[in-house]
Formats: structure tokens, C-alpha cells, sequence
């Protein structure tokens, strides 16, 4: 753990009524923002939490926001699903489909169903927790995940287009999976933990694996942007392991303007980069008319770059 720079995790009270909390979270969160509801064109959910496979969790969230007027819908892509959203909402905007999208994602993760709570009693889910010395190659990153929410307005502006630049490694699937209980259906050929955990809904994360991999493709992407990186008050990663991004990030000489939420809140799934615009924000990092570059990555796998003006 300490490689990864890990310190603490977040996660939920015992009988929290986390998703009431969410909503009005959300609900206030509007309000800040100078809009009614009727002033949402669009919802959007992007996490990996859900309660249903369908419908859209947008549509429920939506109705229970009172947004009446808004379209909704998923999309999913584990740990990049907030800033792949967040790329599709940049080109909608351009194009003058929507004014203003809320972006939902809701990272409550360690269910109970899991028995993944804090581990008290050593009674946590095998998902959630490290037993022995062999858990280590792909329990860790499942020890270190935490429980957020973020909700998030985007509005239209003409006057500041955003960078993006993304890059997929699809033959690195297998590394890091959320198993279904019927995933051998779809299995060509076993998955790495067929023999332990095969016909189970499971998570599992290779961390060295994962790791070598983002440091291969992020250190490229982030050298071809130095002017971006340059101008940048604060450049935030995704929450995964902060040793991975503490090495790339002085490769690329921005170590001193990295924001590590992964040091505060473990991995955040969907949420890392925009509890880390969050943080930022409301530590006066970043400020309107600053340049922010993002560093998301996921597994898939695909690592990207993404930069605007706030």
C-alpha cells in the first residue's frame, strides 16, 4: 500500500440513506447553480453503481429530481465512465442538441449484499479485502475502493473548446473486470479466476498489471500537450493508485500541481476525476477562467487526456 501512496477509504455510515442524500445533494447543487429544473435538457448517469440494469438509472434519478422535460440516459465504462460522458456532453453542447446536462454518477459500491462493509470483524467480502500474501497481485485495488457521489452541470460555451485526447488498449480486458453471475456466457475463454471464482459476480483489479499499462499510454498523450500542461493550475488524475500517477506526472515535470484524491477517498470509481474538480474547486486550486487538465484512465483499457478552461 504504501507503493501506492494509499492512506485511508470512504465509505458509507451503517444505515445511511446514502441515495436520499445523493438526491438532495443533487437537488441543492442545482439550485447553486442558478437553474430550475425545467432548465435541464438532459440527464445522464454514468456510474457503475446501480440499483437496476434497466431501465437507465437516469430515468429514475430524473423523476425523483422532479426534471421533468429532461431526456435521459447510461452511459457505462467503469472508472472512465464520468469523463467519456463528459466528452459526448462536449460535442452535444457544440452542436447546440443541449444547453445545460447533468452528469450523475453514484459510486456506492460496497454493498451489503457483499458483506463488504468495513472489515471489523475480518468478515468483508473477498472483494473488498486482503487475507494473505497471494490476495495481493489482484485484491489490492479491491481493498482500496471507496464510496462518493457527483453530480455535475455542463453548460454550453462557445468561447472555450475543450482538448481531448484518448487512447484504448482493448487486449487489456481481462486485468480488471466486474464480473456477472452469468459471465461465462460470454467467455471465449476463462476469465484469469475462473478456477476460484468462475460463475460468481465478482470484482478483480491486477494492479502491477493495470499500473505498467497507464504509465505506457498516459506518459505519450500528456508529452504532446507541454503548453497545456504548462498553463494548467491544477492537473487531476484519476483515484487510482497515486504512486502510478506520482511516477508520470514528475516524468512530465506537474508532480507539484497533481491532486491526489485517491489519498483521501480510495478509488472512486467513476467519480475520481470529479471529486478531484470538486476538491479543487472548493480548495481555491481552481478558480473561473483557470485551465485544468484531467488524466482519466479506466480499465478496458483506455487512458486519456482531457484540458478545458473552468
Amino acid at each position: 500500500m504504501d507503493r501506492a501512496l494509499f492512506e485511508q477509504v470512504t465509505v458509507r455510515a451503517e444505515n445511511e440513506p446514502f441515495y436520499a442524500n445523493y438526491l438532495d445533494m443533487t437537488r441543492r447543487m442545482i439550485a447553486e447553480a442558478g437553474l430550475q429544473p425545467k432548465d435541464i435538457d438532459l440527464v445522464i448517469y454514468c456510474g457503475v453503481g446501480r440499483g437496476y440494469r434497466e431501465p437507465a438509472t437516469a430515468y429514475q434519478m430524473a423523476s425523483r429530481l422532479g426534471l421533468k422535460r429532461a431526456e435521459c440516459f447510461d452511459i457505462i465504462d467503469a472508472c472512465n465512465g464520468w469523463s467519456h460522458t463528459a466528452r459526448v456532453v462536449e460535442r452535444l453542447l457544440q452542436t447546440g442538441y443541449a444547453n445545460n446536462v447533468l452528469v450523475l454518477s453514484l459510486e456506492f459500491n460496497r454493498s451489503p449484499r457483499f458483506n463488504a462493509g468495513v472489515d471489523r470483524h475480518y468478515e468483508s467480502s473477498i472483494m473488498y479485502s486482503i487475507r494473505n500474501m497471494s490476495d495481493m497481485e489482484w485484491r489490492v485495488w479491491g481493498a482500496t475502493v471507496g464510496e462518493t457521489g457527483t453530480a455535475t452541470i455542463l453548460s454550453k460555451d462557445d468561447a472555450n473548446p475543450w482538448y481531448v485526447d484518448y487512447v484504448s488498449e482493448p487486449d487489456d480486458f481481462q486485468d480488471c473486470a466486474f464480473t456477472l453471475a452469468n459471465h461465462r456466457e460470454y467467455d471465449l475463454e476463462p476469465m484469469p479466476l475462473e478456477k476460484a471464482h468462475g460463475g460468481e459476480e465478482f470484482f478483480y483489479a491486477f494492479g502491477k498489471r493495470i499500473g505498467e499499462s497507464v504509465k505506457s499510454h498516459t506518459i505519450p498523450l500528456l508529452q504532446k500537450v507541454p503548453h497545456l500542461l504548462e498553463e494548467a493550475k491544477v492537473v487531476i488524475p484519476h483515484s487510482l493508485s497515486a504512486g502510478v500517477y506520482d511516477h508520470i506526472f514528475r516524468m512530465v515535470g506537474v508532480n507539484d500541481k497533481a491532486l491526489y484524491i485517491f489519498k483521501r477517498y480510495g478509488n472512486c470509481v467513476s467519480n475520481g476525476v470529479p471529486v478531484g474538480l470538486a476538491t479543487a474547486i472548493k480548495e481555491h486550486r481552481l478558480q473561473r477562467g483557470d485551465r485544468a487538465v484531467l488524466v482519466p484512465t479506466g480499465s478496458g483499457s483506455a487512458c486519456g487526456v482531457i484540458s478545458f478552461k473552468y
